[in-house]
Parts: C-alpha cells; structure tokens; sequence
C-alpha cells in the first residue's frame, strides 16, 4: 500500500516535469543552423506584453533578427494597429522603443506616430533586451487612453 502511495506521488511529478519540457521546447526561439555560417538567423517573438484597455490595440507583435545578410546587422521589429474603440471618437499614438535596463538609451521616441506601421531597428546589440511600448492618448483630450509594452531581443547566433 505505502510502495503504491509513493509512486502515484512520483508518477504526478514526472507528468509535470514532462509538461514543462514540452511547453518550453514548443516556447523556445527557433534558429536556423548553417554548418558553421556566422551569418545564422534566429527569430524570436515575445511573449511579454502588458496591455491596460485593449480595444484600442487591435494587434502588437515583435520579433527580433540576429546577424542577417551582407551586413551581418542585428535588428527588432514591431507591426501593430491601432483604432479607437468607437468610430465617434479620435485617438493618437506615441512610439517608445528603448533598452529594458536602462530607460535611457532610447533607440525611437516617435509622437503622433501612424496608427498601423511596421517598423525595423538596425544595429542593435545582441542579448540586450529593448522594450517597444505603445501609448495611445484621447484625441481630443490628450490623456492616455491605453498602452501596451513587449519586449525583444537579438540573441546570440547558434551554430558558430
């Protein structure tokens, strides 16, 4: 009785742990390896975003490229849209895209920046994490109305 008390116990755990391998293959970033190519792309898309009022924030995606190309060049990416919540009303959008651990170094800082874009940001550094924050306001009022930050990093190329 207690030997099938004690694996019913383990096999629980072992379930878990099997889960949370599975999630963080599925969750990790994918990489395309090129047999010793320095020029390797890896693509990662954030999954950190925090969102206050999302009807105005139709959609937000990151992602970021390490070493691609001629160049060799990093770089973050951003595509979003956003809309008022009703057709009545107006709203604007400011654009903030700077370097999560130091607010600082601030890479676009775009007001009344265009309600649907992409947008790219060459040269960054690789495994430096930089936050992309959307901050709509009223039209008519100015006041912040809704905002939304993700991050995205390059990280190091793999396969070297």
């Amino acid at each position: 009785m207690f030997v099938q008390h004690f694996l019913r116990g383990h096999r629980r755990a072992l379930a878990v742990a099997t889960g949370v391998v599975a999630v963080l293959s599925i969750a990790g970033p994918a990489s395309a390896k090129g047999g010793g190519d320095i020029n390797n792309t890896v693509v990662f898309i954030s999954p950190t975003v925090t969102t206050t009022t999302p009807c105005q924030i139709q959609s937000f995606k990151t992602s970021s490229v390490t070493g691609v190309g001629d160049t060799g060049l990093s770089s973050i990416s951003a595509d979003y849209q956003v809309k008022p919540c009703d057709s009545k009303h107006t709203v604007t959008l400011d654009v903030l895209v700077y370097q999560t651990f130091d607010p600082t170094n601030v890479l676009r800082d775009e007001a009344n920046a265009p309600l649907s874009d992409k947008f790219t940001i060459l040269g960054v550094q690789l495994g430096v994490s930089y936050t992309i924050k959307l901050i709509v306001h009223d039209g008519a009022t100015g006041d912040v109305v809704a905002t939304a930050s993700r991050t995205a990093w390059a990280a190091f190329p793999t396969g070297v």
